[in-house]
Formats: C-alpha cells, sequence, structure tokens
C-alpha cells in the first residue's frame, strides 16, 4: 500500500469516532505532499457526504499547516477552509465560522484576491448564520458573494447554487417579491447554452414554483412544477420523490384555484406514481392519500374523505409521534365531522393534539391552532357553546401570537365565531349573542375584504368566502 493510503487508512482506524471534535488531536507525523493529500482525500470524502471523516483528514492537514507554514499561506486557508466546510455539516458552527473567516482573511489579504474561494467561504459562512437564526446577516454575506462571482464570470452552476441561496433567505425573511428576483436571474442561467446539469435547473423551478405558490400565484406556480416534471421524465437520473412532489404541488394549486375535480386528478396521479416507485414508503404514499382525503372533504364527500384518511392511518402505524400522523388525525377528524360523527371527529381531533404535545416551533403552533378550530367546530354541533368559544378564542389567539392581529387568515376563525353566536342568539333571543356575532361577522368581512385585494380569479375570491 502506498504511504499517502496507509496514512488515510490510519487516520480512519484510529480515530473512527468525535476525537476531532473533542480537540483531540491524533500525534502523526506528515509532510507537505502527504498534507496535500489529505485534503484531498478530505475534498472527496466531503463530496460523498461523509462529514466526519472529512474533518478528520481536513484537521490533520490545517494543524500541519498551522505549525509548518506562514500564517497568511494559502495552504493554511485551504485547509482552515475545507476543516471549517466540514465540521459545518457536523454542526460546529461556532469553530466552523471561525476557520471560514480566518480562511477569508488569508485569501483577501493577496493581490489579486482568490475571488473564487472567497465566494466559496461566504457560501457557508451565510449558510452558518442562517442555522443560527441570524437571516439578515446571511443575506448580506450571500449577496456579497454573488457579487463576487458576477465580477469574474464564475461557472452557471456556481452563480444558480448561490441565486437559490438568496432567494430561499428572502423567503423565509417574508420577502417574496424579492425572493422571486433572485430566482429568475436564476431561471435565465439554466437555458441549454450555460450547460447546467438538470438536477439544478430542477431545483430552480421547483422552488420558484413554491415562492409563486407562497404569493397566491397558483397557475405560475402549475407551469413550473409542469417544466419540473418535464426535465424529471428526461433525467439520465434515477426518478425519485421530486415528480411525486410536482405532482402533488400542481393539484393543490388547483384546489387553491377551487378546482377540485383538477386537484383530484393530480393527487391521484401522484399517488399511482409514488406506488409505482416505492409502495412501502408509507411517509410519501401516505401524503398523497391526505391530499386525496383534503380534495374530498372540499366536495363535502366524507365517505370517500373517510376512506382515504384511514389508509393513511394503516399505513403510519408505529409513526405516531411524526408529524405526518398528526395531518393524518386532523384529517380523519374532518371526514368524521363532516359525516356528523362528533364523537368520532373529537377522538381523532384529540389523537392530533396528543401529537403536537407543547409547541416548539411555528409549524407546531400553526397546527394547534388549526385543531382547535376544528374542536370548535365539533363543539358547536354538540351545542357546547362555552367549550366552542374556548377552543375557538384559542386558535385566535394562537394565530395572533404567530402573524399578528392584521392576518388576513383570522377570518376564517372570526366567520366561526360568528355562526355560533348567531346559533346563540336564535336558540336565546339574548341581544348579547347578537352583538357578539354582528362583532365578528364584522371582523370577518375587513379580513375577507384584505384577502380579496389583488385577487383577480373569480373562482378564487368564490373560494375565501
Amino acid at each position: 500500500m502506498k504511504k499517502s493510503g496507509m496514512l488515510l487508512f490510519l487516520c480512519l482506524w484510529m480515530f473512527p469516532n468525535d476525537s476531532f471534535s473533542q480537540n483531540k488531536v491524533p500525534n502523526i507525523t506528515i509532510d507537505s505532499v502527504e498534507a496535500r493529500n489529505l485534503l484531498s482525500k478530505s475534498s472527496t470524502l466531503f463530496d460523498l457526504d461523509s462529514f466526519k471523516e472529512s474533518s478528520k483528514l481536513a484537521e490533520i492537514a490545517y494543524n500541519f499547516y498551522q505549525n509548518n507554514v506562514s500564517k497568511s499561506s494559502p495552504e493554511l486557508a485551504e485547509a482552515a477552509y475545507q476543516f471549517g466546510r466540514s465540521i459545518y455539516r457536523l454542526k460546529n458552527y461556532t469553530r466552523a465560522k471561525d476557520l471560514l473567516i480566518e480562511a477569508n482573511s488569508i485569501w483577501e489579504s493577496y493581490t489579486p484576491k482568490y475571488e473564487i474561494q472567497i465566494t466559496k467561504a461566504f457560501y457557508y459562512l451565510a449558510y452558518i448564520e442562517f442555522r443560527t437564526g441570524n437571516i439578515s446577516e446571511a443575506i448580506k454575506l450571500s449577496t456579497k458573494a454573488l457579487s463576487i462571482q458576477n465580477s469574474y464570470f464564475a461557472n452557471a452552476t456556481e452563480i444558480i447554487k448561490t441565486y437559490l441561496l438568496v432567494a430561499q433567505l428572502y423567503n423565509l425573511s417574508g420577502n417574496f417579491k424579492q425572493a422571486t428576483l433572485y430566482y429568475e436571474q436564476a431561471i435565465e442561467l439554466t437555458k441549454p447554452e450555460y450547460g447546467v446539469e438538470e438536477k439544478y435547473c430542477i431545483s430552480v423551478l421547483m422552488q420558484l414554483a413554491s415562492n409563486y405558490k407562497n404569493q397566491a400565484n397558483h397557475l405560475s406556480s402549475i407551469s413550473l412544477n409542469e417544466q419540473a416534471i418535464w426535465y424529471l421524465e428526461r433525467s439520465s437520473s434515477p426518478k425519485d420523490n421530486k415528480t411525486t412532489q410536482c405532482l402533488l404541488e400542481i393539484g393543490g394549486a388547483y384546489h387553491s384555484l377551487n378546482k377540485i375535480e383538477l386537484a383530484l386528478l393530480y393527487f391521484q396521479k401522484a399517488l399511482d406514481f409514488s406506488l409505482k416507485l416505492n409502495p412501502l414508503d408509507s411517509q410519501k404514499v401516505s401524503q398523497c392519500y391526505s391530499r386525496i382525503s383534503d380534495a374530498y372533504y372540499t366536495l363535502k364527500d366524507p365517505n370517500n374523505a373517510l376512506v382515504a384518511s384511514q389508509n393513511v392511518i394503516e399505513m403510519l402505524q408505529g409513526l405516531e409521534k411524526e408529524k405526518i400522523y398528526r395531518y393524518a388525525c386532523i384529517n380523519l377528524g374532518k371526514a368524521y365531522l363532516l359525516n356528523n360523527e362528533l364523537i368520532s371527529a373529537q377522538t381523532w381531533f384529540n389523537k392530533a393534539l396528543e401529537n403536537i404535545g407543547k409547541p416548539a416551533d411555528n409549524n407546531d403552533s400553526s397546527d394547534l391552532a388549526m385543531t382547535l378550530l376544528y374542536i370548535g367546530r365539533v363543539k358547536t354541533a354538540q351545542g357546547d357553546y362555552t367549550s366552542s368559544v374556548a377552543a375557538l378564542n384559542n386558535s385566535k389567539n394562537i394565530i395572533i401570537a404567530l402573524y399578528g392581529n392584521a392576518y388576513d387568515g383570522l377570518y376564517t376563525v372570526e366567520k366561526e365565531l360568528g355562526n355560533l353566536n348567531a346559533s346563540y342568539f336564535n336558540k336565546t333571543g339574548d341581544s348579547y349573542y347578537l352583538a357578539k356575532s354582528l362583532y365578528h361577522y364584522d371582523s370577518a368581512t375587513y379580513k375577507i375584504q384584505n384577502k380579496l385585494i389583488n385577487k383577480k380569479d373569480p373562482a378564487e375570491i368564490r373560494n375565501l368566502l
């Protein structure tokens, strides 16, 4: 075995666990040739997603250069970069940030600067800021990287990756329009003359489609997902669940446009594709059944909604702690509610509450608000005014805490509270309930008017009302 190969074997054999992250530096003597070989092998392992092994080799090389070359050496910068990005993937964000900043400070000290390397370091530094919750700094770093890339005409694939990062960050900050600008610039680079790999073309199309969905531009979302499917059908790589996801997204867009029959068609296509691809993929298959159940619920077809939801529950046995199980419980509860089987509906909504537990993030809180809304409807149907008001007000308060008092989605809860108080006024003749119903109807009307702004599609407006 060659010396460098033996060294690689010894490194990975002697330090198989997390010794490097524990500051236990191995006592291995190497020279500059072996250090370069270790960095090369570290990079290869990184590309294979073997991040622990990659970090071990990079750290040996980094320590060698720390002790044997100038502190402004490009070799030290390369080792710091490789070591930094490897441990970033191991979620050691603080150490990774220090290493990447060290690498950049060296590269920036040269004239001309190491522009390609600098942009790569900025790219990972942006991701670190994102992972640690500093979105504004992440945007600043990623746009800086993009500016440098455009100045030296980086290859299209590298620029696309940075465009996507910037767009994703703007999406996360809620600035969908700004995100759209970066996605559209990325789209331009997917033209055949730039020679970009299909997987990046697909990624750009799917992400821009999702961005348009967030802006309720459903027709554009449909078109982009159809283009992504075109690429996927001709892709040289093995088929994966991206096709299923695109079909579900198209179905969801038609659902939002109140074209439920078309939505069902695409949800069924997604289910057929997913079953053909991997019938044992319970999460993806059950996701398809859940969307089918949603569509039947909208059509007020409780029998088919029940069948689809029960299929999901059966597939998810043993996965009761997963979020997808929660959605299955909510859907089954909705189907029973639609069928006026109130006790069964309450049972499944309670199971959803058990899955949610204590909200740990916004998605959990949003799901809790939705579940409480449906529990409120169950209690209304059972004639339990007090419990219904409590559930609906809890739902409303969670939504306000998440999105603010001006959030137009509150109209659903306000309308529900209006209906509830109107029904009790009709039963009792008590003007208190009349006043409450009028208050909530006024609030609901205001929220609906907000949602109707810029809505031009009659079907979409009918869906809101």
